[in-house]
């Protein structure tokens, strides 16, 4: 499991052979699920609240430039699918009445025994990747490198504890596949001020210009970048420009 499943809007197509075969699986359930509502009103039931709980974190409802999902969050909306396949599987009909004695009986526990102690054993394995930030960002970059949030949430991570040199490769990579991260931007380039290279700090927050024109943190810190080169001129207008968008409410604090 990971953390998160990022996707550039830019990168889906819904007419891609994977999105369509999805959509037909996910179309043919709903009409089985209704066609079901008679004989069997639970399953009805059970998937459109699955539906219903699923749909505002799907990723159809845009709200930003990546789409992210993530395996929790199917976890409640998956709470009736379960209740029902419990009953389905302690019905009569699929375990007929069974004496604690009998083959049979000790056949199916030792099966449910089993299934316990496999997910048992996976919960385990998977919590050694959550026991932390590093490890959980870690394992998501090993499972996927091109994971931009991943390597800025990791990038980060380094950055708070002032490993400077260990978190600028991680940056330049997040920023490759997502150029228009603004913290990321915002972290690099204080990562290169921190470690003296002022130059690759200008080059990276002019950069991130482009995408965020006028971001008042981003002349804020242009300013002192071109201080701590002698360049005071660049230093004053940045500086100005910084006031300016502070005045107006636009200096984020990232």
């Amino acid at each position: 499991l990971q953390p998160h499943y990022a996707l550039a809007r830019h990168d889906v197509s819904p007419f891609a052979d994977s999105m369509l075969l999805y959509t037909t699986a996910f179309l043919a359930i709903c009409v089985v699920a209704l066609l079901a509502r008679r004989g069997a009103p639970w399953l009805t039931t059970a998937w459109f609240t699955y539906v219903a709980g699923i749909l505002p974190v799907s990723g159809i409802v845009g709200h930003g430039h990546l789409i992210l999902g993530a395996d929790r969050y199917t976890y409640l909306p998956l709470t009736g699918l379960w209740i029902a396949a419990a009953a389905v599987l302690t019905s009569k009909r699929v375990v007929p009445s069974l004496r604690p004695e009998s083959p049979r009986a000790r056949l199916w526990l030792s099966g449910l025994v089993l299934v316990l102690l496999v997910w048992g054993v996976s919960t385990h394995r998977q919590v050694q990747h959550w026991r932390n930030d590093e490890s959980l960002w870690r394992n998501a970059i090993e499972l996927d490198p091109a994971n931009a949030l991943a390597l800025g949430n990791l990038g980060y991570f380094e950055f708070q504890r002032k490993d400077f040199n260990g978190a600028i490769p991680l940056l330049v990579k997040a920023l490759i596949l997502e150029p228009t991260d603004l913290r990321a931007a915002l972290n690099l380039g204080v990562s290169y001020q921190k470690v003296g290279r002022h130059r690759e700090a200008v080059r990276v927050y002019n950069r991130a210009l482009e995408h965020h024109a006028g971001e008042a943190s981003l002349h804020n810190n242009l300013a002192v970048a071109h201080a701590q080169l002698g360049n005071r001129r660049k230093a004053n207008e940045h500086n100005k420009r910084a006031r300016n968008r502070a005045r107006d409410g636009t200096l984020r604090h990232d």
